[in-house]
């Protein structure tokens, strides 16, 4: 009795699969979000010339 309740509590305390996915999906979202925002400012920082494409 005790045993089946030590593993019980044991599996309670970790995350599911889909809790992780779903933590995955989010931190993707978020990431690619910040690189899309960032974009504008790294144009501004390199920009990019005619002459750049003639070579």
């Amino acid at each position: 009795m005790v045993r089946n309740s030590v593993v019980d509590s044991i599996l309670r305390e970790f995350p599911k699969p889909l809790d992780i996915a779903k933590m995955s999906v989010y931190a993707l979202s978020i990431l690619s979000t910040g690189i899309f925002l960032f974009l504008p400012f790294f144009n501004l920082l390199h920009p990019r010339t005619i002459d750049g494409f003639a070579a």
